[in-house]
């Protein structure tokens, strides 16, 4: 999406949902002049925070990353992310220690794996998984505070489930549909499978690209047990 599709689809969700729901807005950039003019209206167009990712491709220095999430929690609630996957940078445990004192910190989506979480719940930090097949234990044996998950666009009952609940057999079980999910980079997989359920119309902005028939026809199989 562009920016203006971006902040049409928070304006929107903020307005049939707000109410409901807590709306976090990804007005997150690797360029703190987007980052900040994005984060400014999202809230003027209702989100209740922002997730703030830190700059990926051209990176900075550990200074810059400071100052690029400083800056990105002018303005609100901000769930700091770290994918370094995504990224190629990770945001370091004394980083988030200093951004946990600011009062717009709202807690992590931290991809770095179970350790990382652990050490952040052990200091008070709300930590929400960002890696879908790990958010279970996570959540159960690592103090996690939850996920924001891919899975939960098509299995919302059973993320829930798993986050209510500690229920290592339907984890088991939802397994496999989350290795489907990716097994190219997301959201191939997310979309893939929305256009097959009717949730979204079969449309991929390039380079996005479907899975093939047999990896769709795997999913109809994989899904049939929920």
């Amino acid at each position: 999406m562009n920016w203006d599709e971006n902040l049409t689809l928070i304006e929107y969700c903020a307005a049939e949902y707000g109410d409901k729901l807590c709306i976090i807005g990804n007005t997150g950039s690797n360029s703190t002049r987007e980052c900040i003019s994005a984060t400014k209206e999202g809230f003027a167009a209702g989100m209740h925070g922002a997730l703030q990712i830190n700059p990926y491709y051209g990176k900075s220095s550990a200074k810059g990353v400071k100052y690029h999430l400083d800056a990105a929690m002018e303005f609100g609630p901000a769930v700091i992310y770290n994918v370094e996957s995504r990224t190629a940078q990770d945001i370091s445990p004394e980083l988030v220690e200093y951004l946990a004192k600011n009062p717009n910190f709202a807690g992590m989506k931290e991809c770095g794996g179970h350790e990382r979480i652990k050490q952040y719940a052990d200091q008070g930090i709300l930590c929400w998984s960002g890696n879908d097949d790990e958010c279970h234990d996570s959540k159960w044996n690592y103090g996690g505070h939850g996920v924001i998950s891919v899975t939960s666009n098509v299995l919302p009952s059973v993320m829930r489930r798993l986050m209510d609940t500690k229920d290592d057999e339907l984890n088991a079980k939802v397994m496999p549909f989350m290795n489907w999910l990716f097994m190219e980079p997301n959201p191939i997989g997310l979309n893939t499978v929305s256009a097959m359920t009717g949730a979204a119309q079969p449309v991929f902005r390039a380079p996005y690209m479907p899975y093939d028939l047999d990896k769709r026809e795997a999913a109809i199989e994989l899904l049939s047990g929920f």
